[in-house]
């Protein structure tokens, strides 16, 4: 099985749920991956879990694009 990237679109992340592995970009660089933890319910804000079990907190007004790890066969 190989992973394949797929875009969340829009203005918030409320297609965002907790357990999913992203990656969070910033003007076209990676800045942060990590599995989802949490999200306000109207998707404005993520707590995402690390690689160091370290816990952050993104707001979508900061300009990042999340991009959800997918498993595809392949």
């Amino acid at each position: 099985m190989t992973k394949s990237p797929s875009t969340v679109i829009g203005a918030s992340w409320t297609t965002l749920e907790p357990g999913q592995s992203i990656d969070l970009f910033l003007n076209g660089v990676s800045h942060f991956s990590g599995v989802v933890d949490a999200r306000t319910e109207n998707g404005e804000i993520i707590w995402l879990i690390g690689p160091q079990s370290e816990r952050r907190m993104f707001h979508v007004g900061e300009g990042c694009v999340a991009f959800i790890r997918e498993l595809s066969v392949g």
